[in-house]
């Protein structure tokens, strides 16, 4: 991180190399890792698909003991990223959402102080059919400024030659246990067996520990070693009490030394879908049910944009949320920093994790077509698509705080959904599929919850159900949806929406600003709000409701729905006069409620 020269150029007078200033659009310094359109970035200019985005810098070439290995870690770069470092090409990655890096020891000359990288971007946004989530390249209404290039950060790593390349800790929670699945990297080629032991700790002091080896995985070359734990009287993560447990993973030499060590954490639950004892499928979370509620955050900031200005505001969000008695958040159609995800396992909030939107909509109609249809994806774009939704789960399903993942947001990109939910319950049988929220259902009931989007809601409108009731029958009950025939969970992916413009902290002081229903002062507003919290414990007790997401954190752009402002200065909505209403709702299904 820090200030790099960057430069704007065609695509095709620019290739392999940063380009010389007479062949540049625009040129000059920027600060990584904020995005080229943000003002915290000091340049605030458009890119678009017919120029490339390039980054320079020199930063001083790390020590290495022999054989150790240089990697270049990326956060997260929008959308394709060619690192070059002293000329040589070290990698080319597709995807603007997830981490990625390489190994540039190869690339580096003995004996200089100092190594250039030069990234050269190029994103084609909303005239592309990548996952972009709501950018796009000309800006109005849900549909916001693009972010392209780095804009998360950038570091250098050294590391030992044979070293621990991935980790997953699996909560075996029936069985008191922890399934840790280490991977070993050895890129010289060894193949050979190593030892590997874990310590699990408790508050620094250390609590049980396992070994293990890591052997050669057949056919593939990889090093792969499974470790199981035993846990003595095991503490439970939950939003009321987010324990972690500690943890260090070691490789060991025959004569017992220790040549590379990991720290990691992980929690211990479990999140399913279960009918209670009256037969009503409920979201389960450590085998008891429980209530699932936030905010819908789409994590967008009006000086950076995809960035957070800060730790500190990055953490306000969140505080925000746990502030006005909400258990959850939905993360949507955005990845965010590891860092984020680390907060939300500290704090408690169950993560609904939304896979970045891309590509056409599909024909939609929420109340009209129950049972719509789906996009025909080029096979480039279902390539794109599956890249980085398996990226997604490999690189932040360590995190216990996510509890389902979201392949699909109503129409956009819907595409193959049945096969897409069925790998994500393959590929991660720990955590909740809502295979389209409030998108066109399908014949097939594929995931685990049946998700409705009701806008303001939560109630259907007079109209909504009587469309619905002409598309699919006497589906809707007093004007909301009946209990899933396939026994999945009933959800309000999506409800709220209520606006209210707070002069002095609008994007667009004389522009377009608008919410699902608007009020003129913050009183009506958090009144509202709290109605329809009240109104949710109704249909929870009564009509089997188990989760619903608010409309939404912050104000965006022009939508002035948020909890608070787009600046984060005004809380539009008093948490303190909502968190009671709201935290009788998560606690709504507990047994001591009576329920």
């Amino acid at each position: 991180n820090g200030v790099w020269e960057y430069a704007i150029a065609p695509v095709p007078r620019s290739g392999e190399h940063f380009p010389a200033t007479s062949d540049c659009v625009h040129h000059g310094e920027i600060l990584v890792p904020f995005c080229v359109e943000s003002q915290l970035g000091g340049v605030r200019r458009f890119v678009g698909s017919t120029n490339y985005l390039w980054y320079r810098r020199a930063v001083p070439q790390p020590a290495a003991a022999l054989g150790a290995r240089t990697l270049l870690h990326f956060g997260a770069v929008d959308w394709e990223a060619a690192v070059y470092v002293n000329s040589v090409h070290c990698g080319t990655h597709r995807g603007g959402y997830t981490p990625f890096f390489f190994d540039i020891t190869d690339a580096l000359r003995g004996g200089e102080a100092t190594l250039t990288v030069v990234v050269r971007v190029w994103d084609p946004t909303s005239a592309g059919t990548q996952p972009r989530g709501k950018q796009v390249n000309t800006p109005s209404g849900i549909w916001y400024t693009p972010t392209t290039g780095i804009w998360q950060t950038v570091w250098l790593e050294t590391v030992p030659n044979m070293r621990v390349d991935s980790l997953e800790c699996v909560p075996l929670v029936q069985q008191d246990t922890v399934e840790l699945r280490v991977g070993v990297a050895a890129p010289d080629g060894s193949v050979a067996a190593v030892s590997c032991r874990a310590i699990v700790s408790v508050h620094d002091e250390d609590l049980v520990e396992g070994s293990g080896t890591v052997a050669p995985l057949a056919g593939s070359g990889e090093l792969r070693g499974t470790i199981r734990i035993a846990l003595p009287s095991v503490q439970l993560w939950s939003p009321d009490s987010p324990f972690l447990y500690d943890l260090r993973v070691q490789l060991t030499a025959a004569s017992g030394s220790v040549f590379d060590s990991v720290e990691s954490y992980f929690a211990m639950r479990e999140v399913a879908v279960q009918r209670d004892a009256h037969g009503v499928p409920r979201l389960m979370l450590n085998g008891k049910p429980i209530f699932m509620f936030g905010a819908l955050d789409q994590g967008y900031w009006p000086d950076g944009i995809l960035t957070p200005p800060s730790e500190e505001a990055m953490l306000y969000d969140l505080e925000l949320t746990k502030r006005c008695g909400m258990n959850a958040v939905r993360k949507h159609v955005k990845v965010e920093s590891r860092r984020w995800y680390a907060a939300c396992d500290r704090l408690g909030l169950l993560v609904w994790q939304d896979m970045p939107s891309g590509d056409r909509f599909a024909r939609w109609d929420p109340y009209g077509s129950f049972f719509g249809t789906e996009d025909e994806r080029t096979s480039e774009s279902m390539a794109n698509f599956r890249q980085e939704l398996r990226e997604l789960l490999k690189c932040f399903s360590a995190h216990p705080c996510i509890v389902c993942w979201v392949p699909f947001n109503e129409g956009w990109g819907r595409s193959e959904t049945e096969e897409t939910a069925a790998w994500l319950r393959a590929a991660d049988p720990t955590r909740l599929v809502d295979a389209a929220s409030g998108g066109n259902d399908l014949a097939s009931a594929p995931g685990d919850v049946a998700d409705w989007h009701v806008y303001p809601g939560p109630l259907l409108s007079a109209p909504q159900a009587e469309k619905l009731e002409k598309a699919a029958g006497p589906d809707a009950d007093h004007g909301f949806p009946k209990l899933d025939p396939a026994g999945r969970a009933l959800v309000l992916g999506e409800y709220g929406g209520l606006g209210l413009p707070a002069e002095g902290h609008l994007w667009r002081p004389t522009g377009e600003n608008w919410g699902y229903r608007s009020f003129e002062t913050a009183d009506q507003l958090t009144e509202q709000f709290a109605s329809m919290s009240r109104t949710l414990i109704d249909l929870a007790c009564a009509r089997g409701l188990c989760a619903a997401i608010y409309t939404q954190t912050t104000d965006v752009e022009v939508e002035v729905n948020g909890l608070v402002t787009y600046d984060r200065e005004l809380e539009k909505i008093s948490p303190d006069r909502i968190a009671g209403v709201n935290r009788e709702l998560v606690h709504c299904l507990d047994p001591r409620a009576g329920l």
